[in-house]
């Protein structure tokens, strides 16, 4: 699977003797194309403005 990797994020959180990491790793872009059909879906029928995803997660 180490070839099919399409997406990766990773997230530190440095302290004075210690790393906190979090990663995430996508092997298809299907997960991409999901979050953006969802935000699409929420976003249709809204009045113009600025939203982000604590609003799409609420309803």
């Amino acid at each position: 699977m180490g070839g099919n990797i399409v997406g990766e994020h990773t997230v530190q959180f440095f302290g004075e003797f210690e790393t906190l990491e979090l990663k995430h790793t996508s092997y298809s872009r299907n997960v991409f194309a999901e979050g953006a059909l969802k935000a699409a879906k929420f976003l249709v029928n809204m009045p113009n403005g600025f939203y982000d995803m604590e609003d799409m997660c609420s309803i």
